[in-house]
């Protein structure tokens, strides 16, 4: 029910392609995001498994000379095999590149937050939002959109500073939405990894704490639509782009929607 609530309008090929992807990076995360898996406990060991993960990924996203196949570090990666040959098939260099680019910083950013977590530490509020605009891959996962879309967007548009801003609000809605939802079950598997406890420790109480995140997401919303009238803007001379970027912009909303009708 996930997916379809993040790409309701995909063809079922597509949406089967996009939640190849999803799974597998879900999955994958939470292999150092629970202390139900030992690698959650062992640094070092989960840095082999991550370098391992990524030259697993670049291997089938066409980036990668050696013509033999990476062993898979995990059941889980596996999925990757299948989802790279399918968005190989449709998408050139540009687009692989910039879907692994973006894959490198989501297992940057997964290693810097168990480093945190092994470490006991509890970052303030800008280390925290730094960490976790990394981790929710929504960077990656928004790349997901050309495949349901059945549209690849020109570079221009893509790398924009607009887009960039669109993606930044849309992970940072997402970011919060998870938060207050999963609080409870984080607490329940000893792994709080939340943005509640970081500003209960600037010594808010529980009350102005949810509140002010929910006016921070009606402003972070204001302003993902204002970069998307600027980009509506930006592309109004070409019909088909404009149709093509605004439709790119709204699945992006609706990644924020679905996120919170699914939760």
């Amino acid at each position: 029910q996930f997916y379809a609530r993040w790409w309701p309008d995909a063809a079922w090929e597509d949406l089967y392609s996009a939640t190849l992807f999803t799974v597998c990076l879900f999955i994958w995360d939470d292999t150092i995001d629970t202390n139900e898996h030992f690698l959650a406990s062992d640094f070092d060991k989960a840095n082999i498994w991550r370098k391992q993960s990524l030259e697993y990924f670049e291997y089938h996203l066409g980036l990668l000379e050696e013509e033999d196949e990476p062993e898979s570090p995990d059941d889980a990666c596996l999925l990757f095999k299948e989802f790279g040959k399918r968005f190989c098939s449709k998408f050139g260099q540009a687009q692989r590149q910039r879907m692994f680019s973006r894959i490198q910083d989501f297992v940057q950013y997964n290693m810097v937050e168990q480093a945190e977590r092994l470490a006991g530490r509890i970052p303030n509020y800008e280390q925290y939002m730094q960490i976790r605009f990394g981790v929710t891959g929504v960077r990656m996962f928004s790349l997901l959109l050309e495949i349901t879309n059945r549209t690849a967007l020109p570079a221009e548009i893509m790398d924009s500073l607009e887009m960039e801003a669109i993606v930044r609000e849309c992970n940072f809605i997402i970011i919060v939405v998870n938060d207050i939802l999963s609080l409870k079950k984080e607490i329940a598997t000893d792994c709080v990894v939340n943005i509640v406890p970081v500003l209960l420790k600037t010594g808010q109480p529980l009350d102005r704490v949810i509140s002010g995140l929910i006016e921070e997401m009606h402003n972070s919303r204001d302003r993902l639509d204002s970069m998307a009238a600027r980009l509506s803007d930006m592309t109004r001379g070409n019909s088909q782009l404009h149709k093509d970027v605004m439709r790119f912009i709204d699945g992006i909303r609706i990644m924020d929607t679905g996120t919170l009708i699914y939760s």
